[in-house]
């Protein structure tokens, strides 16, 4: 195993970055310098080690706005505290002692004549580390007088050989860098060293590409597989070049190919869709596929089915619908309806199920029949909040429970967030989830009487959650895996897969069985580095597994441009 090495010496503000190969693991007391030039801009700079590819933790040194200037602060586990130094003009020297089995630190700064400033000790490192820039460097520009962050004297209790590797490496140091503009206008780029990066990646699935290498394409809804009811087809969208950002109309196509990755073939041209979440494409049986298309005279969506074998509508297209459910019922799908595009199709807000079989609508859960029975289930400091009018409010993730009995949604009510409620279909009786909007994230069932999601607490919702399994009308949940983001189920529902939190770089999409808490134990199946198309343009990873659960399907982001389809093999998990 080749590690490679990255040291740096300084000769009067001379920076030299040496590379080179090496076969041995560091240990013990290491020398590190790094530099972080700070432009007015936040800024962080990482001490991270870890144990393999999925345990990032560290040291957080960055900037925090303090009575209206930016101080120096450092990172208590999940605080921050301000350390009351000024970034301005000063370069500070940071002596850092790190245990890897407490994980504990203690932190003197210093300036660089040695003078104390300031002393930490016992603070908590960061656990959860995932967001890094290495592959694309975002470069600070600073004058070599002015501010700056210096690091030195690095102590690690164990620096052990890492097990697997991200792209960007494991097992070693690492500390953000900045580009130093010296006086003259020369440009250097100032790393740090030692540090340790794997020159070989060994990610323990077997990844193959599904769509075209030339053009993005997607697959549907987190959760929903894209194979066909008998396992033999898999279905994805592609797009036409110049993708714009998220819920914009892109035209593309529909494709499917056989599970074995052979005999592509075009299905029908799509007018209109997003990004996000593809065409809501969802197979209705062995041969027929609904989707979210575009009417463009009606500027509205159009829901589709189509023959996969002629290419030809079976139906005429419902008009009005907002978006499609996630499952399918027989011949039968469900669709949410938004006040906008329903005052077009003349359908009220809601929820209705689409007979493809027939072109029957039927309306499942009107929000003008309901609102008051919801209301009346959230506290007064909710309702303080002054929910918007139940017209104004938006169904959509709608999925019908495993025994077809109930369906779960998620109503946005913009002021005061998102609530995920269950509906039983014979009783007519609604539940709300949560009384706590913006708790819920991503959320899925896992059999006939309860659900599970990624449990935000009351953190903003670009913030992934741990995993939790909740019973219908339950107040609490029970933990029952690590934090993630978008969550696919396996069909036993013993087995999940989810990505790294929103704006998260490289993105990360790990496997793992029920019950799994350590995410060291969790599997790493892909992790992209392009947060532009990931996040931004909302090719989100979206894994969902095969019909048997012997692999997993996703969305990867190759650059800032394009986004594919992929399918690793869990077989030998």
């Amino acid at each position: 195993m080749q590690y490679l090495a990255l040291n740096q010496t300084v000769t009067a503000n001379d920076f030299t970055t040496n590379l080179n190969f090496t076969s041995t693991a560091l240990s013990g007391n290491l020398s590190a310098s790094a530099m972080l030039a700070y432009n007015g801009l936040m800024g962080n700079a990482y001490i991270v080690f870890s144990n393999t590819s999925a345990d990032f933790r560290g040291v957080q040194v960055g900037f925090m706005k303090e009575n209206g200037q930016m101080k120096l602060a450092y990172r208590n586990g999940d605080t921050w505290t301000s350390l009351g130094l000024a970034d301005a003009n000063t370069f500070y020297k940071f002596d850092i002692t790190i245990s890897t089995s407490t994980y504990k630190y203690s932190l003197n700064i210093t300036d660089l004549s040695g003078t104390v400033l300031y002393s930490i000790s016992d603070a908590s490192v960061r656990g959860g580390i995932s967001s890094f820039d290495l592959i694309s460097l975002k470069t600070y520009q600073a004058d070599i007088s002015g501010n700056g962050l210096y690091v030195d004297n690095i102590s690690l209790s164990v620096v052990p050989e890492p097990k697997t590797a991200f792209l960007l490496g494991s097992g070693g140091l690492l500390v953000l860098w900045g580009t130093l503009r010296k006086a003259g206008g020369k440009t250097l780029v100032c790393l740090l060293g030692p540090i340790l990066l794997l020159a070989q990646s060994s990610l323990p699935a077997q990844e193959k590409r599904i769509g075209p290498a030339d053009a993005s394409s997607s697959f549907g809804y987190y959760s929903t597989c894209p194979e066909n009811p008998s396992g033999k087809l898999v279905c994805y969208v592609t797009y036409k070049s110049g993708i714009k950002v998220d819920n914009s109309r892109q035209e593309g196509e529909l494709w499917i190919c056989n599970t074995d990755l052979t005999n592509h073939r075009k299905v029908t041209d799509i007018i209109g869709f997003s990004p996000h979440d593809g065409a809501d494409q969802v197979w209705i049986d062995d041969n027929h596929i609904v989707f979210r298309d575009y009417d463009k005279t009606l500027r509205t969506s159009a829901l589709r089915v189509v023959d996969t074998d002629t290419g030809k509508d079976t139906q005429q297209p419902v008009i009005g619908a907002t978006t499609l459910g996630h499952n399918t019922k027989g011949s039968r799908v469900l669709f949410n309806v938004e006040a906008k595009d329903g005052a077009i199709g003349k359908l009220a807000s809601g929820i209705y199920e689409w007979n493809t079989e027939t072109g029957a609508v039927i309306p499942v859960f009107l929000q003008a029949e309901y609102a008051t029975k919801i209301l009346a289930q959230l506290p007064q400091s909710v309702i303080g909040q002054k929910p918007l009018p139940f017209e104004q409010w938006q169904c959509l993730h709608s999925q019908y429970s495993p025994n077809h009995e109930k369906i779960m949604f998620r109503i946005d009510m913009k002021t005061p967030g998102e609530l995920i409620l269950s509906y039983d279909l014979q009783k007519k009786n609604i539940v709300v989830m949560q009384a706590d909007p913006e708790h819920f994230l991503h959320t899925l069932w896992l059999d006939n009487d309860g659900i599970v999601s990624h449990d935000r607490g009351n953190n903003p919702w670009t913030k992934p959650g741990i995993l939790k399994y909740w019973k219908i009308g339950a107040s609490e949940g029970r933990t029952i895996g690590i934090e993630g983001n978008h969550l696919a189920v396996s069909p036993d529902g013993k087995a999940f897969a989810s990505e790294t939190a929103y704006w998260s770089n490289p993105t990360v999409l790990r496997y793992y069985p029920i019950g799994t808490l350590d995410i060291t134990k969790a599997t790493v199946v892909a992790q992209s580095t392009h947060p532009e198309m990931t996040w931004k343009k909302s090719f989100h990873m979206n894994p969902s597994f095969s019909r048997d659960g012997n692999r997993l399907y996703y969305n990867k982001a190759m650059d800032n441009q394009t986004s594919g389809t992929f399918c690793s093999n869990l077989e030998s998990k």
